[in-house]
């Protein structure tokens, strides 16, 4: 009678479904570098300014101030 051999074995599974993982990882890097131009300046013209001019009403509100209950 053949003597019963114990076998151990592995088997790696890889899958090719990172292309979304790599689109999304490249997004954000865009992403990044982009508001990193912006916020240095390199993307906004500082040349220019701009008045804002705001005409609101004067108003003037008064409250009485409660009387007090007398207490006992």
């Amino acid at each position: 009678m053949p003597e019963s051999e114990n076998r151990e074995r592995t088997t790696v599974v890889t899958s090719g479904g990172g292309g979304a993982t790599w689109f999304i990882a490249g997004a954000l890097v865009v992403m990044v570098v982009v508001a990193a131009w912006i916020f240095t300046g390199s993307g906004i013209d500082s040349t220019t300014t701009s008045d804002i001019k705001l005409d609101v009403p004067d108003v003037n509100v008064q409250v009485d101030q409660p009387k007090a209950e007398p207490t006992e």
